[in-house]
C-alpha cells in the first residue's frame, strides 16, 4: 500500500510538471475532473482511430487489459510508433503479455514516462490506466499533432472568447 502512495506521488508530480495531472494536494472533485478528462481525450482519439470502437466508460473497462485499446491510442498520436504486426488480438494472457509489453515499449519511444509494468495493464489496474493514458495524453498534447485537443487551452480560448 506504502509502495502505491509513494509511485502515485511521484508519478502525480511527474504529471504535474507535464500538465497532464493535478496537483498532489488535488481535491477529489478535481481528480474526478482529471479523470473525465483523459477518458474524454481517450474516446476522442479512439473514435477518429476506429469508429466502430465502443467508448471507454471508466478505465476498468474490461478491454483495456488486452492492450488493443492503448495501442490503438498510441498509433492514433504517432502511426509509425506502433508496427501492426506487433499487435496481438489478446485472446490469450501471453497475447496480452505480449501487447502490455510492446505498448509499454511503445509509450517510451514516444516519451512517455512509463510507471508501470506490464502486469499491471495486463491486471487491468484503473489507477494504473488512468496513469498511463494520462502520460500518452501528455505525449501527444506534446506531439501538436492535434489543435483543440489540449484541454486547459481549448478552455482558455473559450473563456477569453
Amino acid at each position: 500500500r506504502h509502495h502505491m502512495s509513494v509511485m502515485l506521488g511521484l508519478i502525480t508530480t511527474t504529471q504535474h510538471q507535464q500538465g497532464a495531472a493535478a496537483p498532489a494536494g488535488a481535491g477529489r472533485a478535481q481528480r474526478q475532473q482529471i479523470e473525465e478528462d483523459v477518458l474524454r481525450w481517450a474516446n476522442e482519439l479512439l473514435s477518429r482511430q476506429s469508429p466502430s470502437t465502443p467508448p471507454l466508460t471508466s478505465f476498468a473497462d474490461a478491454r483495456l487489459p488486452a492492450g488493443m485499446l492503448l495501442l490503438q491510442l498510441a498509433a492514433a498520436i504517432s502511426p509509425r510508433a506502433v508496427v501492426t504486426r506487433h499487435v496481438l488480438p489478446g485472446d490469450s494472457p501471453e497475447e496480452r503479455e505480449s501487447n502490455a509489453k510492446y505498448i509499454i515499449s511503445v509509450a517510451r519511444k514516444l516519451g512517455c514516462s512509463v510507471f508501470l509494468v506490464w502486469e499491471d495493464i495486463v491486471a487491468g489496474r484503473p489507477r494504473m490506466m488512468l496513469i498511463m493514458m494520462a502520460s500518452l495524453m501528455a505525449a501527444h498534447l506534446n506531439v501538436g499533432s492535434a489543435p483543440g485537443m489540449h484541454l486547459a487551452k481549448s478552455q482558455q480560448q473559450v473563456a477569453a472568447g
